[in-house]
């Protein structure tokens, strides 16, 4: 929502409206999500990004349940000490049931089809990896490209044959903003921060970017990943260029009443980020060719959230 403050005189009459409009728009340009390269190779397959390599790097972050701040827990590089890494060490690990935690996206049921062919088996840690894959693949198709699937030794229960895969939801911890000059960059991250929720999903994200090229206050806006601080997090970049904050315009219509002259010009000379918050000034004139009217406005709005 903006908030318009405008003023209009006529020969000697003032008036001031407040009022509420939706922001101008400006034709949609295709939507670009930039991966970046060195972190992660992401491929665009039916309108969502998929992360190549991702499924190869599953198998080597092996978190514990307990806290995030935790270090992963290599199966293969853990000391033989507890009579529970023992069992790790030998080819398999007789499988009963497969249980996994952790999704607020996707329902227990919905993971059957994936687990229910390694129940009732002994399985290798290898096997068992591929079952935390074709998880963490079933969110990557829905867009969640930095949510995973991955399984700790504290999860595996060999007296009683349960193995527990748990599910980390990724997130974005922080949005850094580049390239802007005059604009406030919270103006772009409050945006921005309305299509990251948790767990992220890119289609989120490339919806918000859409509606930001309809802004006439930016010229381009793209967006990367970059490997976040805490497990399951990343670090947003938006890169931004903005536009000429002046616009100017002169046209001629017949909108006015015949009796002041139907004919009339009109003139208009708008600034779209007066303090650098987003607000917008403008300033119109308009005279008729015939009947002596003269009128000039003077418009200004400013946005009360993100949302405009």
């Amino acid at each position: 929502m903006y908030l318009i403050i405008a003023c209009s005189t006529c020969n000697d009459a003032l008036a001031v409206t407040l009022t509420s409009l939706p922001s101008n728009h400006r034709s949609l340009s295709t939507s670009n999500l930039l991966v970046n390269q060195q972190e992660k190779k992401i491929a665009q397959e039916s309108g969502q990004l998929v992360d190549e390599n991702y499924q190869n790097q599953i198998g080597e972050l092996l978190a514990p349940i307990g806290s995030d701040s935790e270090e992963p827990v290599l199966l293969e590089n853990k000391p033989n000490t507890p009579a529970r890494l023992t069992a790790f060490d030998s080819k398999t690990i007789q499988v009963d049931k497969i249980e996994v935690i952790g999704s607020t996206i996707f329902s227990p049921e919905q993971f059957k089809q994936i687990i229910q062919p390694y129940q009732g088996r002994s399985l290798t840690i290898e096997q068992l990896r591929e079952v935390a894959d074709a998880i963490t693949t079933v969110y990557l198709k829905q867009g969640y490209i930095n949510t995973r699937a991955i399984l700790a030794e504290q999860t595996i229960d060999i007296n009683k044959g349960i193995v527990t895969i748990r599910v980390l939801e990724g997130g974005i911890e922080k949005i850094e903003v580049e390239g802007t000059r005059r604009l406030n960059a919270n103006y772009i991250r409050s945006r921005v921060q309305l299509g990251t929720g948790t767990p992220f999903n890119t289609t989120d994200l490339e919806n918000q970017l859409r509606l930001l090229r309809l802004d006439p206050k930016l010229e381009s806006i793209e967006a990367s990943l970059r490997k976040g601080t805490k497990v399951g997090q990343s670090i947003l970049i938006v890169r931004v260029v903005e536009a000429n904050p002046f616009e100017g315009s002169v046209w001629v219509d017949n909108y006015s009443p015949p009796s002041i002259g139907s004919e009339r010009m009109s003139f208009n000379l708008r600034h779209l980020n007066l303090t650098g918050n987003g607000d917008e000034i403008s300033f119109t004139y308009r005279r008729s060719t015939t009947g002596g009217s003269n009128i000039f406005d003077i418009g200004y709005r400013f946005p009360l959230n993100p949302r405009n």
